[in-house]
């Protein structure tokens, strides 16, 4: 029988993600109404709204269930929900692209990455631009960053934290020898503890071998994930960690699991190791509240799924505290300006002479304890941040 407190983090989890599966619906519905269609694409909007419509019904079908308050059904309605944030994702971040062109929204993004410039002297000439896609960057250094973002997550402030992440990665170019070496470090490191005690000459030890090349290998792109997470962390404070579990937390096992065959050379850790690190780092911060939610909120869903944590030789809890050293000396390197208590906190309503790192705080601050008032606040907030 499941841990009665689990299941309520479970149940109050699922209807958090219901929630938010309709706020977007809602967005995009309000997105489509504001962007006119040429009469050819019509029968193409058509068919979207429809398709969002029958997200809406599963949405409000799984809240429905959820006040049943039947914990044997959480089974059922974590699949469920998992399919809606799928589809729901598919819809906003795919789908609606072709009908969303760039718009007046698109000045929170570049306001947000045009501050993010200003805070290093090597970035601050470089002028951002963002277009439609999942979040990432070409960091062009000497260019300009060329950012994406999805369009429909543009015109809201919840997710827009992630940016930092990517602008993450324009440090690390710009820094590339010296990280680079900080990374080899910690690559060594790990081939190390993968030696084995005594040396053979057999299948068994070629196999070994080809794993200790794996990961090594595989290391370079997750230690430069986990430092852009840090990044993220460090600059926008608890906004990023609440931005970060919101916007991945699909509900599915590729969340918390993946085999040895799908870890080789991935370009990404296990989402549920990068949460790992992020609760760490934060509570290092001072952010401890929001930590101890991703914990239980991921932890709640691995217990329900009935994952086993394995990560295939490809992490060892006991390597977590030579990664997190490598991760601050990366982060001494490339100095990201921190966020600050007063920002992190976000007791006051953001103003001109303030960061865009408070308002994206107290938009979580106000999402997470007014939700009610959050979808009448945010369009008031986002018009005060580009006027």
């Amino acid at each position: 029988m499941a841990n009665p407190s689990l299941d309520r983090i479970t149940r109050d989890l699922l209807e958090a993600r219901n929630r938010a599966a309709l706020r977007e619906i809602s967005a995009l519905e309000a997105a489509l109404q504001r962007h006119p269609t040429v009469p050819f694409l019509t029968p193409y909007r058509s068919k979207l709204l429809s398709f969002a419509q029958q997200c809406r019904q599963q949405a409000d079908n799984n809240l429905h269930l959820l006040t049943l308050g039947i914990d044997d059904l959480h089974d059922d309605v974590r699949s469920w929900t998992a399919l809606v944030l799928e589809n729901v994702r598919v819809a906003a971040h795919l789908l609606a692209g072709p009908l969303l062109p760039s718009s007046a929204c698109d000045q929170v993004s570049v306001k947000i990455l045009a501050w993010l410039h200003g805070t290093d002297a090597r970035n601050v000439l470089m002028p951002p631009v963002c277009c439609d896609g999942d979040p990432a960057v070409l960091p062009l250094i000497e260019f300009t960053p060329i950012y994406q973002f999805p369009t429909l997550k543009q015109e809201s402030l919840l997710h827009l934290p992630l940016y930092f992440h990517e602008f993450g990665h324009v440090l690390y170019a710009i820094h590339k020898p010296e990280m680079d070496e900080l990374v080899k470090e910690l690559q060594d490191f790990i081939v190390s503890e993968l030696q084995p005690m005594s040396q053979r000459n057999d299948l068994r030890a070629k196999r070994q071998r080809e794993l200790q090349m794996a990961v090594g290998i595989t290391w370079y792109a997750w230690t430069q994930e986990l430092f852009c997470d840090a990044v993220g962390l460090l600059m926008s404070g608890p906004a990023y960690g609440y931005a970060f579990s919101d916007y991945l937390l699909h509900l599915d096992r590729g969340n918390f699991s993946l085999d040895r065959l799908a870890l080789a050379y991935s370009s990404h850790p296990i989402i549920w190791l990068r949460i790992k690190f992020l609760a760490s780092r934060s509570r290092s911060l001072g952010h401890t509240e929001m930590a101890s939610e991703l914990e239980s909120q991921w932890s709640s869903i691995a217990d329900s799924l009935g994952i086993v944590e394995d990560y295939f030789g490809y992490f060892e809890t006991t390597w977590m505290q030579k990664i997190e050293s490598v991760v601050d000396d990366m982060l001494t390197e490339a100095s990201p300006r921190p966020c600050s208590s007063q920002e992190a906190l976000a007791e006051k309503e953001w103003s001109v002479d303030a960061s865009p790192v408070l308002l994206l705080n107290r938009a979580w601050r106000t999402a997470r304890t007014s939700p009610d008032t959050f979808a009448s606040w945010e369009p008031s907030a986002l018009i005060s941040f580009v006027r």
